[in-house]
């Protein structure tokens, strides 16, 4: 009987799954045996398992497990590598999940764990374990992986619908504008660097599915592009507390801006970002280097609701010669810091804002 490792599976698509891998069988038998001649498989995996329909890669190791792992590593490496986005998962994102609104890939426990911590679980969909073979003579293992075109491609476009009817279902509810519907058109915009790495999987085990499954779907590059005009009908009021040249305020407002808020808005705007500058001057024990100390704190808010949306803070201090110079530098250091870390900060609050 073959020993069959299933891949991951989705939260909306186990049972499927399930049957898809249960079902499928090559007839092919693990073989252990001390001294055989070497199967066909080990130099040629197509004329056991065809090209048309596996995708086929052969690993050797001195014990079973690295082989079946070096096997599984060939089969995943040609999904490549995905760079995904800056800051953790939401809140929102882990619910749907649960909830089964969003498809994702889980971990199958049934999946050895040396391959499972070292392989991301979507680029394990659909691979098994189907042959091992060892070769006494040498005490070397071999193992062949095997990935069934048609199972897998049927798991991967499963889950690409699932989460191209969320994102539809996200897209249609953009009206009135406010942040929460800023925040729909976000968490689309999550759902859909999903799929584009499903996709890009999908062009390697199939690509005419893949091809046919990006044209019906919205890329991410597509919502961001939509997020940004949603935002421009945002107005947010900016005020910061002992902000004597503007330097801390002007900075907030140059992210928002670049997020696409109308961030010129007056003290009657929907939407406030207020917070305070707080400095503080500091002497070296020789009293030749003068340090200034910075803290700044921020909340944006929702005046209709009265609630916030996010809150938000940074500190840190530097020196110089001279307490002005030390102060102009601190400045420049806040200033810096909001430009670079205040935009994910926000994005990520308001990624789980309560719906």
């Amino acid at each position: 009987m073959k020993r069959i490792f299933p891949a991951g599976l989705t939260c909306v698509t186990a049972i499927v799954a399930l049957s898809l891998l249960s079902c499928a069988s090559t007839g092919k038998k693990v073989s252990a045996s001390v001294g055989a001649g070497a199967p066909k498989w080990i130099e040629l995996p197509g004329a056991v398992y065809a090209y048309t329909d596996y995708i086929a890669q052969v690993g050797n190791a001195s014990d079973k497990d690295s082989a079946e792992l070096a096997a599984v590593q060939k089969i995943a490496a040609l999904f490549g590598q995905d760079i995904t986005s800056a800051g953790s998962a939401s809140k929102r994102m882990e619910q749907a999940q649960k909830d089964g609104e969003v498809a994702t890939v889980v971990s199958s426990s049934d999946l050895n764990q040396k391959i499972q911590q070292t392989i991301r679980q979507d680029n394990l969909i659909g691979i098994k374990i189907a042959e091992t073979w060892l070769d006494s003579g040498r005490n070397t293992w071999y193992a062949l992986a095997v990935l069934n075109r048609a199972e897998a491609a049927q798991i991967y476009t499963t889950m690409i619908d699932k989460n191209n009817a969320t994102i539809k279902k996200l897209c249609a509810t953009l009206k009135p504008v406010t942040i929460y519907t800023y925040a729909n058109i976000s968490f689309a915009k999550d759902i859909a660097e999903q799929n584009k790495r499903y996709i890009n999987h999908l062009f390697v085990i199939m690509p005419e599915t893949g091809r046919q499954k990006a044209a019906e779907s919205i890329t991410p590059e597509e919502l961001s592009l939509q997020a940004h005009k949603l935002a421009t009908e945002i107005p947010v009021y900016v005020q910061i507390e002992n902000d004597r040249n503007k330097r801390i305020a002007t900075s907030f407002e140059k992210t928002l801006s670049e997020l696409g808020f109308n961030s010129t808005a007056g003290r009657n705007a929907p939407y406030t970002l207020t917070g305070s500058l707080y400095l503080a001057e500091t002497t070296s024990a020789k009293k030749d280097v003068y340090y200034s100390e910075y803290l700044v704190q921020c909340n944006v808010r929702d005046i209709s609701s009265q609630q916030n949306v996010c809150t938000w803070s940074l500190s840190g201090r530097d020196g110089s010669k001279s307490p002005e110079n030390a102060e102009n530098r601190a400045l420049t250091s806040a200033a810096r810091k909001i430009e670079d870390q205040f935009e994910v900060a926000l994005l990520q609050s308001i990624k789980n804002l309560p719906q």
